[in-house]
């Protein structure tokens, strides 16, 4: 093998570690995880679109806080995931509300 094929080779090898590991990386993470929620134009669907995210979020959270209730022995904790799931549920049934209003959409 010649030397520069040797070298070509391993700086591609270089640039695609690199690139695996920013991909993998948590501050790629959170920056896919804005773009998520990057909702686009303020068209005639943008609201739905807020709600539809939204409602994802809220359903995330409140799993994240039942299992806060299983697993957790801090009594603030408890209090806060149950305080997180009826506000949040409740603005769920408002949005899908809104929704079902709005767009005919159940």
């Amino acid at each position: 093998m010649s030397k520069f094929l040797a070298i070509s080779l391993f700086i591609v090898a270089l640039i695609l570690g690199l690139g695996i590991g920013y991909t993998i990386s948590p501050e790629y993470a959170k920056q896919a995880s804005m773009h998520k929620y990057n909702l686009g134009n303020a068209d005639d669907n943008y609201d739905l679109r807020f709600i539809n995210a939204m409602v994802e979020h809220h359903e995330g959270a409140i799993k994240m806080a039942e299992d806060a209730k299983e697993k957790s022995t801090k009594e603030e904790v408890l209090k806060l995931a149950d305080e997180i799931i009826e506000a949040q549920t409740k603005e769920i049934e408002m949005m899908m509300e809104w929704k079902e209003e709005w767009y005919g959409i159940k």
